[in-house]
């Protein structure tokens, strides 16, 4: 009880810098209810004068029916954590969760084995480095241990490195005195192998092991009563070890982004709710219990070789759905249109390159979707009436592209934001989508005519994309100032005419301005320089008539 008293205290601290533990209560209160120990609400104090909290961080959380937990999950510490911290002289702590902080590249201090008590802890995401001391596999008592995605994160080339460093032997040594544990999360780009010795936690319900560097066979044995198994995004090579499909408890199976062969073997349990197979090397026919797994809500099996037909209408026996991915997969998916299949919960759907030859009819009822991936099939003609009443009111994202498509009369979606059309045999007019657009794709279709004014409602677009088609006249003005979020103005291989708008106003966001390949005269607007982010002009094969514009060398990125 005394404990609870140092976490309030500690809670009033962070939210108050002048308060005390003592005045942290009422008189009246004082009789009954304990005191902070002297020595626990020094430490706190001393602790919350370490930290460097971001300002516009969420407030640190305290549950109060844990008298023996302390969460400070994104509060934005911007602090290490030392060994000689006063947070480890609260040794009777039982959860402790530190997770999405950054301890600027701090190591887990082996003082952590002084949590003796300590049932959970969560250090996921919080930029700690180095190798995971040995002295976490002390805390026998650990029922849930999660140190995954502690990566540092380099924002301006979009790639990320891993802090924390585990080998196989390591993790050996790591899980063998945590017997208690029911929950484990390693995610870090770790190497090496998995260790059989995981099959000595038969307490485990969740593994995670996702987003490793993990090479060789998934053990022939391991954990009986696993209920999730998340090993995707590893190098994972051979076949699927048997015990996979006979777990009577499993729930959630992730062996996605791998180098897994062989067959699908028949489920024996139908307990499985989500089910990921993609990107892998797995070939053969789609198993028949896959139909009969009536509770999944997520089936991916995307990129792989399977072999066969099957009919896309048996899907719909599975009426949890709501996630459903089956594209790249290398056999014929037929369609008989049955009118009343359906698959009342879907909103993700995509099936890319399966030799599909008319819009499935059973997408008739998906009043839910709000992804939908039909590209590079064999589609042709017009899109019927009734497709664009699909997801009419929740679509955001449209793939149809690469099918042999000729018409678009309408786009009614009102949340579309990603609309990708290129690839097709579209002629007319060029066709508007919603104002909520960020991406619009229709490059390499036969659309003729002018841009209609209409495009400078998309305020909120990002990439526009026009090329190769045959639209001529002027480019519209707007298209230089109608979005401040656009990056990629793409209307190469046209017939545009009459001069470049100048209209580039300050603080745009252009990278790539590509207007190649037409017929534009007149001089290079000097408002271009306005495009300080700009980083590719292809101004080629035009009809423009001007000196060097010597002032482009001040934009640095170009």
């Amino acid at each position: 009880m005394g404990c609870l008293m140092c976490l309030i205290c500690l809670f009033t601290f962070l939210l108050h810098s002048q308060v005390n533990c003592s005045s942290s209560f009422s008189s009246n209160n004082s009789s009954s209810t304990p005191m902070c120990p002297p020595d626990q609400s020094f430490a706190l104090l001393q602790f919350k004068k370490t930290l460097s909290i971001n300002s516009s961080a969420s407030e640190p959380y305290c549950d109060k029916s844990r008298p023996k937990m302390l969460s400070w999950e994104e509060v934005g510490f911007k602090e290490s954590i030392h060994s000689n911290s006063s947070l480890f002289l609260l040794p009777q702590l039982q959860w402790l969760n530190l997770a999405f902080n950054d301890f600027d590249g701090s190591r887990i201090s082996s003082e952590f084995s002084r949590f003796a008590s300590l049932t959970h802890l969560n250090l996921s995401s919080s930029v700690f480095s180095g190798h995971i001391p040995s002295a976490i596999s002390h805390m026998s008592k650990l029922v849930s241990l999660d140190l995954s995605y502690n990566f540092k994160i380099n924002t301006s080339i979009g790639t990320w490195t891993s802090l924390l460093r585990l080998d196989t032997l390591n993790m050996k040594r790591l899980v063998q005195n945590l017997t208690e544990l029911r929950q484990l999360n390693l995610g870090n780009n770790f190497i090496g192998k998995i260790p059989s010795s995981l099959s000595n936690l038969t307490r485990l319900g969740s593994l995670d092991l996702s987003s490793n560097q993990l090479v060789g066979l998934i053990p022939s044995q391991l954990v009986p009563n696993l209920k999730i198994l998340d090993l995707h995004n590893n190098s994972l090579n051979g076949t699927i070890p048997s015990w996979v499909f006979t777990l009577p408890s499993l729930v959630y199976l992730d062996l996605s982004y791998n180098q897994l062969v062989g067959h699908i073997h028949e489920f024996h349990y139908n307990s499985l709710e989500g089910v990921s197979l993609e990107n892998n090397e797995l070939h053969g026919p789609i198993p028949e219990s896959i139909f009969q797994l009536v509770n999944l809500t997520l089936l991916t099996l995307s990129s792989n070789n399977f072999s066969g037909i099957v009919e896309l209408d048996r899907f719909s026996i599975l009426k949890n759905l709501e996630v459903l991915d089956l594209s790249d997969i290398s056999l014929s998916l037929t369609t008989i249109n049955n009118v009343n299949s359906t698959l009342p919960f879907l909103s993700y759907l995509r099936l890319s390159s399966c030799n599909l030859s008319e819009f499935p009819n059973f997408l008739r009822a998906q009043t839910r979707l709000d992804q939908l991936d039909l590209s590079n099939n064999q589609i042709h003609g017009q899109i019927p009436k009734w497709a664009w009443e699909v997801g009419k009111d929740s679509l955001w994202y449209l793939n149809i592209s690469s099918n042999l498509l000729t018409s678009v009369a309408q786009l009614p979606w009102k949340s579309l934001q990603v609309l990708d059309l290129h690839s097709n045999l579209l002629q007319g007019s060029l066709p508007v989508p919603p104002p909520s657009t960020g991406i619009f794709l229709i490059s390499n279709n036969k659309l003729t005519e002018e841009i209609p004014s209409s495009i400078c409602n998309l305020s909120s677009l990002q990439i526009l994309s026009l090329s190769n088609n045959s639209l001529s006249g002027l480019i519209p003005r707007c298209l230089g100032n109608f979005s401040d979020n656009l990056v990629v103005l793409d209307l190469k291989m046209n017939s545009f005419h009459c001069t470049i708008p100048g209209t580039f106003s300050k603080g745009n966001s252009l990278r790539t301005i590509a207007l190649n390949g037409n017929q534009l005269n007149g001089p290079i607007p000097q408002s271009l320089i306005n495009c300080r982010e700009l980083q590719v002009l292809d101004l080629s094969n035009n009809k423009i008539n001007d000196t060097f514009p010597y002032w482009l060398e001040t934009i640095s990125e170009l």
